[in-house]
């Protein structure tokens, strides 16, 4: 009798075992592709600041700027493949590329900000200062390593 007893049990608690699975299964799925375009969007947003720089700073030289960008992708190990598929596999969702855009202008503020303190370092000492290129290769170093996500205060 108590065998019959512990079957019944059984089987009312299966169904809701099988669907807590299945909705842990769906919620882990979805936590890591989550994770997976964070992970892309990290990667490629400081390419795309660069290259977004790049196209002010080249704006009078096309052909300068398609062989500074294409070093640029090479040397970060994207191709432009890479960023046009990103771009364009899903064209009428805008709020997926919100966090992503967030990034670029982190990325763009930053390399902006090292830039124009580059500027004024060059325009503020003269030629004859010997702290001018250990400084300007300081700042240069920096730019190469700006944080792919916004300092949090």
């Amino acid at each position: 009798m108590k065998s019959w007893i512990k079957l019944v049990w059984v089987k009312r608690l299966l169904p809701l075992v099988l669907l807590a699975g299945v909705w842990g299964g769906y919620r882990w799925r979805q936590a890591s592709q989550n994770a997976a375009e964070l992970a892309e969007a990290a990667r490629l947003a400081p390419v795309v600041a660069e290259v977004w720089v790049g196209t002010a700073e080249y704006r009078h030289d096309p052909a300068r700027f398609i062989v500074w960008r294409d070093s640029i992708l090479k040397a970060r190990g994207v191709t432009r493949e890479q960023l046009q598929t990103y771009f364009h596999d899903h064209p009428e969702e805008t709020e997926r590329y919100y966090g992503f855009a967030q990034l670029v202008s982190a990325q763009v503020d930053s390399i902006t900000k090292i830039q124009d303190s580059i500027r004024k370092l060059n325009t503020k000492l003269s030629p004859q200062d010997s702290v001018r290129a250990d400084s300007i290769a300081r700042l240069q170093k920096r730019l190469e390593s700006a944080p792919a996500v916004p300092l949090q205060k």
